[in-house]
């Protein structure tokens, strides 16, 4: 029974990495069918004269694909570059920059993500 459990833990776990991961590559696929899945259903439901049909259906797919790829930007996985919560470094008057030592850790976990962000954006080299 505890086997079962893992497998059905570690499937759990897999699944939303794989959500994670490709969001935005998810909103760029509904981005790309909107259009003929909305021309499928002129044509099959021209007769309707249904508000949902017409205006509520569009309306909810595109709003629930803006909410995805801002989900996936607050994550650091979409378009925008990720931001920490809060600057990492202080400057004084004499020009030294300061980082307080208990954020290294934070630091460092904010570089891979921006890193990771550059990769998958193009925009640095191996």
């Amino acid at each position: 029974m505890q086997m079962l459990n893992d497998i059905l833990i570690d499937a759990t776990l897999s699944f939303k990495r794989c959500v994670t991961e490709n969001m935005i590559g998810f909103t760029k696929v509904l981005n790309m069918i909107l259009p003929f899945v909305m021309l499928f259903i002129g044509a099959r439901y021209s007769q309707s004269n249904s508000l949902f049909m017409w205006g509520l259906l569009p309306a909810i797919v595109l709003t629930s694909i803006w909410l995805i790829q801002q989900v996936a930007n607050r994550i650091g996985k979409g378009l925008t570059i990720p931001l920490p919560q809060k600057r990492f470094t202080e400057c004084e008057s004499d020009g030294q920059v300061n980082v307080e030592y208990y954020r290294l850790q934070e630091l460092i976990l904010y570089t891979a993500d921006l890193e990771d962000w550059l990769k998958r954006n193009c925009l640095t080299k191996e």
